[in-house]
């Protein structure tokens, strides 16, 4: 394993690089000040981090976008696993109601 991403608070994710030698860390853009829960990838060109209401995705070049075709009902997100660029699943819990939520897609 040489890719370790690290998601937290205020939208904060971190990329570590153990691929020889003396690892190196870089802090990524997401653009976004929710709390990230779970982070996953698919490959790494295909990244997935969720947290509040948010999902967002990145093609492994240090910026993350916030995907915009959720339904409105979102939850509070807690975890999330890429199969592949189009098998996606995203769990959380309604805010209102305190159903469970699972989600499947892609971008």
């Amino acid at each position: 394993m040489s890719n370790v991403y690290l998601a937290g608070d205020n939208g904060r994710i971190y990329h570590l690089d153990y691929d020889g030698g003396t690892p190196a860390s870089s802090l990524e853009t997401t653009n976004t000040t929710v709390a990230l829960r779970a982070v996953h990838g698919a490959s790494a060109t295909d990244l997935w981090a969720v947290g509040g209401s948010q999902v967002l995705h990145s093609t492994g070049d240090g910026h993350w976008v916030v995907q915009n075709n959720l339904p409105n009902n979102m939850s509070d997100l807690y975890g999330v696993f890429a199969l592949s660029a189009t098998d996606v699943y995203v769990v959380g819990i309604a805010p209102a109601s305190g159903q469970k939520t699972i989600m499947h897609g892609g971008p």
